[in-house]
């Protein structure tokens, strides 16, 4: 099933937009040989509308499925295909998608600054709020809007468009409302500007404050000092606008803005909190550590938890800059932190520095092993662990069961032990290549509890029969 999609995707992608006019014939000749079900070819539709294929061959398409248009007509928004979403709603056969197929669209194609689309959605729908604004009750609105127009929300699709960097569509749809906006009841700090201001987009943000003035929240202002943007906050300050708590030099502290620090100290008198050390070395940035401990003279927060995180980003530098001003603060799990990020020179460096009273060695080897780097276990960490902790490293079982091949082979070459059920487990979730890999070079085979369960029954006669 899975092949005939991929195939029938490719198709679609690739030999239909240069078919020259016989799209009908390729796909008839595909599906000949490896017919889609139903709800595979929805999948398909939908896909053909988000990249925009022809007329020619949407109607190919259409004609062997029954679509569910609320994705497909989201997909056409998402793309920015007009042709496609004229296509659908100008058709006289009834096959087209329903109004409420077109509910909330208009923020998608805000959000992809899909301005000719957002025109149009706006000439075929009408605003919520400015129904209500009319006289007309709430119960009556939503009958209009479900029944013969499109519903959308301008003021929603600004902030949206904002937030996204589309300064076109930010002005477009702030003049097509005549400066009317309406504000968000729920997330009451989601303005346009507060969010244009949160993710850098200066353009938008000096074009709001220009047209309408307003103000930025100081969480806004927070959250652009923490995302390094020392461009804006200089744009704020100039305009009086800054509003600023610890958590401004806390962000930055945690992303490495060094810059946005030092123009925060030397132009503001919030601070920062006595996290800010323990929030930059848990990252990683070193140059951000030495500053503020050379420059903040406060009690800073360090804690087991900064080796932990330290040792888990692979930050050894951090580390022993840790070891060389906070010792004491050393956790006994930094080494199972450095294991579980698979970071071998971390792990060499602890293993030289480690004095066994601080080594819990029960919770240490219960959580290391099975990780040993994350999202799949390193074959470096696990050998070197290996040869330092003999008997304590992943077993044969636990790689089999997690799909690790090149582990299994290696564990295999170097140990008799720990694969009794390594089959059973590799089956159970569905690792072919661990199961054959053992079938040809083990000799434990499938174990007799294997039959227990219908499950597992049916996986056990699925590679007996092979």
């Amino acid at each position: 099933m899975n092949c005939s999609l991929t195939i029938h995707r490719l198709v679609i992608e690739h030999c239909l937009p240069i078919s020259g006019g016989f799209a009908s014939y390729v796909v008839h000749r595909i599906d000949e040989y490896l017919p889609v079900p139903a709800v595979l070819s929805q999948q398909l539709f939908t896909n053909a509308c988000g990249l925009g294929m022809s007329e020619e061959t949407l109607e190919c398409l259409l004609h062997r499925t029954t679509p569910d248009w609320k994705y497909a007509v989201k997909a056409a928004v998402q793309g920015g295909h007009l042709h496609v979403l004229r296509w659908m709603t100008e058709r006289k056969d009834r096959f087209g998608p329903w109004r409420q197929a077109f509910e909330n669209v208009l923020d998608i194609a805000a959000t992809h600054g899909h301005l000719d689309v957002v025109k149009w959605l706006c000439e075929k729908g009408v605003d919520y709020h400015e129904l209500l604004e009319d006289g007309i009750d709430e119960s009556t609105a939503e009958y209009i809007e479900k029944s013969w127009l499109y519903q959308h929300d301008l003021g929603s699709a600004l902030t949206c468009a904002a937030e996204f960097g589309h300064l076109d569509v930010v002005q477009w749809i702030y003049n097509f409302c005549n400066g009317s906006t309406y504000s968000n009841s729920i997330y009451p700090v989601r303005t346009p500007i507060n969010l244009a201001v949160e993710r850098g987009h200066l353009d938008i943000a000096q074009w709001l404050y220009k047209t309408s003035g307003g103000s930025c929240s100081t969480e806004s202002m927070d959250k652009a000092a923490s995302l390094g943007d020392l461009e804006i906050l200089q744009w704020l300050e100039s305009n009086h606008l800054l509003k600023f708590t610890v958590a401004a030099m806390d962000g930055a502290a945690r992303n490495g803005h060094l810059g946005v620090i030092k123009w925060l100290h030397e132009t503001r008198t919030e601070g920062c909190s006595s996290r800010a050390l323990h929030l930059a070395a848990s990252n990683g940035h070193f140059d951000v550590v030495e500053w503020l401990y050379d420059n903040k003279h406060m009690n800073f927060d360090i804690s087991e938890n900064t080796w932990i995180n330290a040792a888990l980003g692979g930050h050894l530098r951090v580390l022993r800059w840790l070891h060389d001003h906070f010792p004491e603060t050393i956790s006994t799990r930094t080494m199972e932190a450095a294991a579980k990020g698979g970071h071998l020179e971390v792990l060499m460096w602890l293993h030289e520095l480690r004095n066994k009273e601080w080594i819990n060695e029960k919770s240490f080897f219960q959580e290391i092993y099975p990780h040993c780097g994350q999202p799949r276990p390193r074959l470096e960490v696990v050998q070197w662990l290996h040869t330092h902790y003999p008997n304590k490293f992943i077993t044969g079982l636990e790689a089999a069961e997690m799909g690790y091949i090149d582990i299994v082979r290696w564990l295999s070459d170097n140990s008799v032990e720990g694969f009794t059920t390594a089959m059973d487990r590799a089956a159970k979730h569905g690792h072919l290549d661990v199961v054959l890999y053992l079938m040809s070079h083990r000799s434990e085979g499938f174990s007799n509890q294997t039959m227990k369960k219908p499950a597992d029954i049916e996986v056990h006669c699925l590679f007996e029969a092979f």
